[in-house]
């Protein structure tokens, strides 16, 4: 059984160093771990929510205009986006621009925004915690946590759990197929 563990192990770490570098592949590792979470669940939420890229952000806009005034700052930076409905998924390529873009969102007075790798919601973040939330190891901590809270609230229902998470059905779908997709099983943890 424990050369099972340990295989099991290497295998996951080995998987998340060839996909996203062995350091971030290590922090994965030791913040589930501590928050009793499995590292495939962190991995293929932060897969889904930035692709990796720490300096993420998606706006939620409920202003036609103040989504056309984000659009065109993007265009004017040159900075990647995409839409989707009311929201403007952003990718920075550095902490920077991702810093100036947040800060922008702040004048501009959005409903809420996200942000890094787990993409944290502005409204579950303080404003030190904002600063912080660009920080890779800090959005999995954070991100974990709130995880973790999702969990021991519904009883450790994954379904249930990730909705908590992310507010939304269609996000717990898309976790599953992604999670599949990775892994070929779903997580027991």
């Amino acid at each position: 059984m424990m050369k099972k563990s340990i295989l099991i192990f290497l295998s996951i770490s080995f998987l998340f160093a060839e996909s996203i570098g062995g350091g971030l592949a290590e922090k994965i590792e030791r913040i589930a771990n501590y928050y009793n979470i499995d590292p495939k669940v962190i991995y293929t939420i932060i897969k889904i929510e930035s692709n990796f890229n720490p300096f993420s952000i998606n706006a939620n806009f409920k202003s036609k205009e103040k989504k056309k005034a984000f659009i065109k700052l993007l265009k004017q930076y040159g900075v990647k986006y995409s839409v989707w409905g009311k929201a403007v998924s952003v990718s920075p390529k550095t902490k920077k621009t991702a810093k100036m873009l947040i800060e922008n969102l702040k004048l501009m007075k959005v409903s809420s925004y996200d942000i890094g790798l787990m993409q944290i919601n502005s409204k579950n973040l303080t404003e030190t915690e904002e600063k912080l939330a660009l920080n890779p190891e800090y959005s999995i901590i954070k991100g974990t946590k709130i995880l973790r809270k999702c969990f021991d609230y519904n009883n450790y229902n994954i379904y249930k759990t990730l909705i908590c998470y992310n507010g939304s059905t269609v996000y717990a779908k898309k976790f599953y197929l992604a999670y599949i997709k990775l892994f070929g099983t779903l997580a027991k943890k």
